[in-house]
């Protein structure tokens, strides 16, 4: 039986502070956006504490022809944990929310996406939310990432988005409660450095940890109908557009299926085994741990553990070019060369931060900046100090 939220138009809740014209130019998308016209469509702007002035005038100055609004300005500043918590939180209120921050854009086909994927997946245990965004570069590392397609219109990551996501009553609901237990405990996961190093003020962080203690994720859309501008704010030192990505110019159909057939990553950006076996028959039947990006805590791996890695090692099973995109298919298509290996754990060598750089700038043919450099350069470095 689905969830009766599905059934409840989602509020979208836009969080802004201190970013007027942020919050103008995502007003104006979202007011270009298609709508169902049968019944309307509440919007909640949430405004922390101690913010802009001008940021209250434009919310309250905005007409929202769709339905009811609703402009919160908070008494004091919660930071954006606290805030962002506070949005999720309205889902007991409206059922459902699309939750969106001021430095958004959407596709004109962002909220008939959403009720198309909530209408699919809210009754899923598995599924804790909806990403709108589609990622083209893996966070953990800054190297691009295009998903493997299977003409779904969607995959699975078990990686929450805060670039547009939409969640139910009740796939908030666990999370919360999950979040009021574990939030103060240091239970050991498998969590990406570069996520455990995310500061205190990040909600997101412990969306991670709670998808990966309790074996949820995250449905991702193969067209992105969301995109970020990356203003200053309080996690951006300056505006960039390293995550800007192509907006979705038609609405996505989704094709329902069992979920063994769903593409799926994890934390670290990297395909499931269960996942990589779907597209190829030719492993061993051991289990293999996939590392294609070369950024895997491989600490608590055994000396005999199979990887699938981008790291040089003294010895494999086999090994592949690494040519085509998405990585992935170098190894459904046995592509040759010695770039990826099936190998031991124990097989692995030493790479220098160079050979590191050399390897990913070989594959992507371009470069994201000094401040990508210096995260592959460290990443490596403390990497070869732990012996991994």
């Amino acid at each position: 039986m689905k969830d009766s939220t599905i059934y409840i138009r989602p509020a979208i809740v836009i969080a802004a502070y201190n970013r007027p014209h942020s919050l103008s130019r995502l007003l104006s998308m979202v007011l270009a956006a298609d709508y169902p016209d049968d019944t309307g469509v509440p919007l909640v702007i949430s405004i922390d504490g101690g913010g802009s002035e001008e940021v209250v005038r434009v919310a309250n100055e905005f007409k929202w022809p769709f339905g009811d609004k609703e402009v919160i300005v908070h008494s004091k500043n919660l930071g954006l944990r606290q805030h962002i918590l506070s949005c999720g939180d309205l889902t007991e209120k409206y059922g459902a929310i699309i939750m969106l921050e001021d430095d958004l854009g959407v596709s004109k086909f962002f909220y008939q996406y959403t009720l198309q994927a909530l209408d699919q997946f809210s009754s899923d245990d598995e599924i804790a939310g909806v990403s709108l965004y589609k990622h083209l570069i893996n966070v953990n590392c800054g190297s691009s990432f295009e998903p493997m397609d299977n003409g779904l219109g969607y995959y699975y990551m078990q990686f929450p988005q805060s670039w547009g996501q939409a969640w139910t009553s009740r796939q908030w609901t666990g999370f919360r409660q999950w979040y009021e237990v574990e939030t103060n405990r240091s239970k050991p996961l498998d969590l990406p450095k570069y996520v455990d190093r995310w500061p205190e003020s990040s909600w997101l962080k412990y969306f991670t940890r709670y998808l990966i203690d309790q074996g949820k994720c995250f449905v991702y859309p193969m067209k992105s109908l969301t995109t970020n501008f990356s203003d200053t704010g309080t996690h951006v030192c300056r505006q960039d557009n390293t995550y800007q990505v192509p907006l979705a110019e038609y609405c996505p159909s989704l094709r329902d299926v069992e979920t063994s057939q769903v593409v799926y990553y994890d934390a670290y950006f990297e395909m499931s085994e269960s996942t990589l076996r779907m597209f190829t028959q030719e492993f061993p039947s051991s289990s293999i741990i996939v590392d294609l990006y070369g950024i895997r805590d491989l600490s608590v791996c055994d000396a005999d553990q199979l990887l699938l890695t981008v790291r040089p090692c003294s010895e494999s099973v086999r090994s592949y070019g690494l040519r085509l995109k998405p990585r992935e298919i170098n190894v459904e298509l046995n592509v040759p060369g010695d770039k990826i290996f099936l190998t031991k754990r124990k097989h692995l060598v030493n790479m220098s931060a160079l050979e590191a750089i050399e390897r990913e700038f070989s594959y992507d043919k371009k470069w994201l900046g000094l401040k990508t450099m210096i995260r592959l350069l460290l990443h490596v470095g403390i990497n070869r100090v732990l012996g991994r």
